[in-house]
């Protein structure tokens, strides 16, 4: 990541941090358009596997969802150190 990309993350972070921690909606643009995708270029493999699998089924649903949980996501990954949930 560039520095551009870490203060964008830093303050979704925080803001994540300030609401307690837990699950928290925050629109992620790229992780809208690029889905699952967005999750693999994070290192978040498992997580991608899974939003694909069920993508296949559901005709893309979670691509949608990707966009709104792609934040929390990499906060729990980087800040609390889970790749899952």
């Amino acid at each position: 990541m560039n520095t551009k990309d870490h203060e964008y993350y830093r303050q979704r972070f925080n803001e994540i941090q300030q609401a307690g921690g837990g699950f928290k909606l925050s629109f992620n643009p790229y992780a809208l358009l690029c889905g699952v995708f967005w999750y693999f270029h994070h290192r978040l493999y498992f997580k991608g596997g899974i939003y694909l699998a069920i993508a296949f089924f559901t005709l893309g649903l979670p691509w949608v969802f990707t966009g709104f949980a792609g934040n929390y996501d990499l906060y729990l990954k980087y800040v609390k150190g889970k790749d899952l949930w």
